[in-house]
């Protein structure tokens, strides 16, 4: 988690997108699971904000572990929800490691 979206929330340090994603769960009755990226972004804001901004200007988006998007879809019990960009998600379901699964994600989704 980058220093660049911690707020306390009930004694914790949470992220912006960690207390979006728990508020949207208990709403609407679902799981949540963590996004992690491979690299991890510096402590420090400055620096966090200095390599989202060359990310931003590059057009480039931060690598995600590999088994995300499998993880999330085959633990979901009766219905699943995916928000974001539709590249995010083929690029999640493009990872080796899942087509080494051979789970045939992308077409079941």
């Amino acid at each position: 988690m980058a220093s660049a979206s911690l707020n306390r929330y009930d004694g914790e340090l949470k992220g912006n997108a960690q207390l979006i994603a728990e508020w949207t769960a208990d709403e609407a009755d679902c799981d949540v699971f963590a996004i992690v990226a491979e690299s991890s972004y510096p402590i420090d804001y400055d620096e966090t904000a200095k390599q989202a901004k060359n990310e931003q200007n590059a057009n480039e988006r931060p690598l995600l572990k590999s088994n995300l998007l499998y993880t999330a879809v085959t633990r979901a019990k009766s219905r699943i929800m995916i928000v974001g960009q539709g590249q995010a998600v083929y690029m999640a379901v493009g990872k080796t490691e899942t087509d080494m699964r051979n789970t045939q994600l992308g077409r079941r989704i």
